[in-house]
């Protein structure tokens, strides 16, 4: 295995950068640039790692999209059965826009990484059924739309109206 079989892997699989780094332990972009790059054999666990991958490519730890919309259902099944959260609130809930839920779900738009990595956190939580640890999520929320100074589901924005609250404290 070298490295023009390693970017074909990796192509193929349309893998970003950074998922191809976190799939094969790869600790920067450039040593993974280096790699698909290689004229020579690639260093064997890397090798065995491409050719398990290969057979089994189910088998790649990567961290999966959540589907916003889908998510949103399952909250409400399990945290809000009474009083179900909306799509423009549950965006609110991920620090995005309150149209974000919708443009994603009805508009087949990705939400940015680091949306992904909340609505994986919610997703555990809601997995979970862990009460505690969502009630404490919706706390950082409501704690951080307030240093920005905003009532964040009267006014359904994160825009800062105040000035900045820096005190982490």
């Amino acid at each position: 295995m070298v490295g023009s079989n390693f970017k074909a892997f990796i192509d193929k699989h349309k893998l970003n950068t950074l998922e191809a780094c976190h799939v094969f332990g790869i600790v920067s972009v450039s040593k993974l640039y280096e790699r698909m790059k290689q004229e020579e054999p690639l260093s064997p666990a890397i090798a065995i790692l491409l050719r398990f991958y290969t057979k089994y490519p189910e088998e790649m730890p990567l961290l999966k999209n959540v589907d916003a919309a889908k998510l949103r259902d399952k909250v409400n099944d399990v945290f809000f059965s009474e009083d179900p959260v909306s799509m423009t609130d549950f965006s609110l809930m991920l620090g995005s826009k309150v149209s974000a839920v919708s443009r994603w779900k009805y508009l087949d738009i990705q939400p940015l990484m680091f949306i992904q990595r909340l609505l994986q956190v919610v997703d555990k939580l809601s997995n979970q059924e862990d009460f505690e640890r969502f009630n404490a999520y919706l706390a950082m929320v409501e704690e951080e739309a307030s240093a920005r100074g905003v009532d964040l589901y009267s006014d359904k924005d994160w825009d800062n109206k105040l000035t900045l609250n820096t005190d982490d404290s």
